[in-house]
């Protein structure tokens, strides 16, 4: 068994012990209490390793980026758990086989009991089960490692575990699948054991919404990673970036709250700095004139020789270009019926002066009409005709969170009017708000906001048509970055998107109202939906 000593000599790039010492006296008896001491391998021998067992796996040269990935495989041990690893590999860039390789290297090496593998659906994890399975069941791992690679027997002698579920090892070893969209809370009680490593992989999927992707990320944190036992479980996420402000795309850029220790290896893309230019050209099929287009790649470093530029310009040709750069080179997706694109945002800068902005703000509330969200989004004005969103609290609608407050409490906040959508119950809607108000004067309030009544009958494109218009033309200023709604603004797509995009929703009732109440209005043929119709509550 390793010392306390060696324990605290790994590099400290991977060797930080992520909970603290008060881990290392219960692991540390825990590891005495095995039946089977781990297995000893030097860090520095993996690559022989998986030379020596699976040949035929790796009959190229390892890239710096997989190296890295085999360097924290060997940092983690039966007692200490190294950093999360976030991996953004290219498709076909050796990914899913360095995972497998790296799952069986730690069972053989008995670093870790149990294995959960959680994927975008069970399907998925259960792929990645059968090909481990592959790899211990192969002659030369069962040769070296009988206890590992073969399945564990009942008391009457008889093989369980050894599915595409789950995997019970004679060696007393785990590993299981399990879906990010299933009831994952009862996975310790169905396999008796608590996973010490967590391996995420592929959770985004193409046609996530960003309420799914929050959903996934609640998953993740609130059943997934909880399940560990009191060995802190290693955890590593492994996906291509396939969607703005999906799962992978917050750990790459910061936004995600959780793993924040993590370290990350990539994005890497299929070619460095890649260039490509087209081709045309008309051609004649059955007499008829028809144009063909090729795009060549012209420039470029292949980030790993098993995909070289030979490989990638033949995905290009059978894949096409879009979904090339989209698999490959993590342009992630671009919603081509989106209100807006990215590139329309415009931030508030360093020391923004406040002053500048008109008293006249506007708190826009989209109740849900079985959404499963509240939008509040506010709203102010200049006197140049520039627009500002100040603040965005909207709210899940759930028995726990009161939305009414919620919005009451962000206009007297912003001392701003309420631009109320009242398409859905709107009796009731306004009764809510007004009770909001009453409760808010009780409180101390001294500002009343305001209240004014929208029954919107345009539909949401041509509602947002000329605040749409607005941001493209570099009127509209968030104060900071607002990344749920802006994700609505570039991901909601008319006809297409089945959520409603209720922040969006919110936002234009508030820009709406501030436009209406301009003087003078700056464009009277963009249309209005009737605000200025306030109510005394």
């Amino acid at each position: 068994m390793e010392s306390l000593k060696a324990i605290f000599a790994h590099e400290e790039r991977y060797g930080v012990l992520r909970t603290g010492n008060r881990f290392i006296p219960s692991t540390v008896g825990r590891a005495l209490r095995l039946k089977r001491k781990p297995i000893s391998v030097n860090a520095s021998s993996w690559r022989e390793w998986v030379l020596e067992l699976f040949p035929e796996k790796v009959g190229l040269d390892f890239a710096p980026h997989h190296e890295e990935i085999w360097s924290w495989a060997t940092t983690v041990t039966h007692i200490i758990t190294p950093r999360p690893l976030v991996a953004i590999l290219p498709r076909a860039g050796g990914k899913t086989t360095t995972l497998d390789l790296m799952i069986s290297f730690i069972l053989a090496t008995r670093r870790r009991n149990f294995i959960l593998i959680v994927a975008s659906n069970i399907f998925k994890a259960r792929q990645r089960i059968k090909s481990v399975m592959g790899l211990l069941e192969s002659p030369s791992f069962k040769k070296r490692y009988p206890e590992t690679g073969e399945p564990a027997l009942n008391e009457k002698g008889s093989v369980y575990g050894w599915n595409e579920d789950v995997l019970r090892m004679e060696s007393g070893q785990i590993v299981a699948a399990a879906s990010i969209a299933g009831n994952n809370r009862g996975l310790n009680e169905q396999t008796g054991q608590r996973p010490d490593m967590i391996v995420l992989d592929d959770i985004d999927s193409h046609e996530d919404s960003q309420l799914m992707t929050d959903k996934k990320e609640r998953e993740i944190v609130s059943s997934i990673l909880p399940t560990e036992g009191s060995l802190p479980a290693a955890v590593v996420f492994v996906q291509n970036l396939i969607k703005s402000q999906g799962v992978a795309d917050r750990l790459v850029t910061g936004l995600a709250e959780w793993a924040n220790d993590r370290i990350l290896v990539g994005p890497i893309p299929a070619v460095w700095d890649l260039e490509y230019e087209t081709e045309e050209e008309t051609v004649t099929v059955n007499g008829n004139s028809v144009r063909k287009v090729r795009h060549k790649i012209t420039e470029g470093k292949p980030s790993w020789t098993g995909q070289d530029l030979a490989a990638c310009q033949y995905k290009v040709d059978k894949w096409g270009l879009s979904t090339f750069l989209h698999e490959c080179q993590h342009v992630v997706i671009n919603y081509a019926h989106a209100l807006l694109e990215t590139r329309h945002f415009r931030h508030a800068w360093e020391g923004f002066d406040m002053s500048i902005l008109s008293p006249t703000r506007a708190v826009g509330v989209d109740p849900s009409g079985g959404a499963v969200e509240c939008g509040i989004v506010c709203a102010g004005r200049d006197g140049l005709g520039q627009y500002y969103v100040l603040d965005d609290q909207s709210v899940p609608v759930t028995p726990h969170t009161d939305w009414a407050d919620v919005a009451v409490h962000t206009a007297i906040t912003w001392r701003a009017r309420m631009i109320v959508e009242t398409n859905y119950a709107g009796g009731l809607v306004l009764e809510a708000i007004k009770a909001a108000i009453k409760k808010a004067k009780d409180a101390g309030a001294t500002y009343s906001p305001v209240v004014e009544p929208v029954q919107a009958y345009m539909s949401k494109q041509d509602r947002a048509f000329p605040v749409q218009k607005l941001y493209k033309d570099g009127k509209v200023i968030h104060l900071r970055s607002f990344e749920r709604l802006e994700t609505e603004w570039t991901t909601w797509e008319p006809g297409k998107s089945k959520e409603s995009p209720n922040r969006l929703d919110a936002a234009v009732h508030a820009i709406n109202a501030l436009r209406a109440l301009a003087q003078p209005v700056e464009d009277q043929s963009l249309p209005f939906e009737g605000y200025g119709s306030s109510l005394n509550l």
